[in-house]
């Protein structure tokens, strides 16, 4: 049992470091909301902070997977999840276009490094 625990605990500062490196980011503003948002695992959900709205303006680098966008903000890559209801919307965009995109960061409780990102909307900014 012991052995089995220390296992899960090096899968999850595994886990963390890989977020660490993935995860940067700087938004142009933010509001706080008083709604969660759906689509975190449930086993993440009570070690989450609120949900804060947040909108910037960025380079679209593309797909990291089927529900993962990449944006470049300030120099820094973005990692956003997003919904099926978005995915129509995102093949269309081309890389290297400026986008204007809105989405919710949620930080681990205790963690001011590790976030989770939701892209809500996301279109073509105006040069």
């Amino acid at each position: 049992m012991s052995m089995m625990l220390t296992g899960f605990r090096a899968c999850a500062l595994l886990m963390a470091a890989v977020l660490l490196f993935v995860i940067g980011g700087q938004a142009v503003s933010a509001h706080s909301l008083a709604f969660t948002v759906p689509g975190y695992h449930k086993s993440a959900a009570k070690g989450l902070t609120e949900a804060v709205q947040k909108e910037a303006v960025g380079i679209y680098e593309g797909q990291a997977d089927p529900h993962t966008v990449e944006i470049t903000v300030y120099g820094e890559p973005v990692d956003l999840q997003f919904s099926e209801a978005l995915g129509a919307h995102v093949e269309k965009l081309e890389e290297g276009t400026k986008v204007a995109f809105v989405y919710t960061e949620q930080q681990v409780k205790g963690d001011s490094i590790v976030r989770f990102r939701r892209l809500l909307s996301i279109k073509e900014a105006e040069e």
